[in-house]
């Protein structure tokens, strides 16, 4: 079980509960907003993850590690609108074996958000080499903030090393943007009653 929180609007953090090996385990991860990307300049995140206790996990995808990825929109051809991440992180983005050995801790993602209209919903598909092996995903994001996700992992393995994953998850953000933008709105009126009242109001 998963579940992450903004703060500050530069900051994430996150709590994980795992059961491996008829063991129980708490892990916390941290992401900083370093720099929003601004024109041709992209956004820049730092992080940590996997702080407290240390997993039993073979396969080192619970290690302590730290990261840093770039983040830009891009406006292409055909395509239009997409999303690339270019980071680099250390201990479980590091493999010596599959395509991991070729990356030395080097992970790439592109990601495509699709607006279906006629359900009021987004279409999210995501693509990545994550520094160890090729993940592909989707996401059916719905307008109340619940989202239902979709992947398959390793594909780049052995087909019997294939992983899939299915998850639902909720995020308020759309609450959020929704009263942000009434807050604003609100203090619009005010302003403009105001001007009015004062007689500066402009036409």
């Amino acid at each position: 079980m998963r579940i992450d929180f903004g703060v500050f609007n530069f900051a994430e953090l996150g709590l994980i509960g795992l059961d491996r090996d008829d063991s129980n385990f708490v892990v916390g991860n941290i992401k900083l907003l370093a720099a929003h990307e601004s024109g041709a300049i992209p956004g820049l995140s730092i992080g940590l993850d996997n702080i407290g206790e240390d997993v039993l996990d073979s396969a080192g995808d619970y290690e302590r590690s730290f990261y840093g990825v770039m983040s830009k929109r891009f406006n292409l051809p055909i395509v239009h609108i997409i999303t690339g991440h270019l980071g680099i992180g250390s201990d479980r983005y590091i493999s010596d074996t599959s395509t991991g050995k070729y990356l030395h801790g080097v992970f790439i993602g592109l990601e495509k958000q699709f607006h279906l209209s006629s359900l009021n919903s987004d279409l999210r598909l995501m693509g990545e080499l994550d520094g160890k092996e090729f993940n592909v995903g989707l996401q059916y994001i719905m307008e109340s903030g619940l989202s239902v996700n979709l992947a398959v992992g390793e594909i780049d393995s052995d087909p019997d090393d294939v992983k899939y994953y299915l998850g639902v998850s909720f995020t308020n953000s759309a609450i959020m943007d929704k009263i942000d933008q009434s807050s604003e709105l609100a203090k619009r009126a005010v302003r403009i009653a105001n001007e009015a009242s004062s007689g500066n109001a402009k036409p």
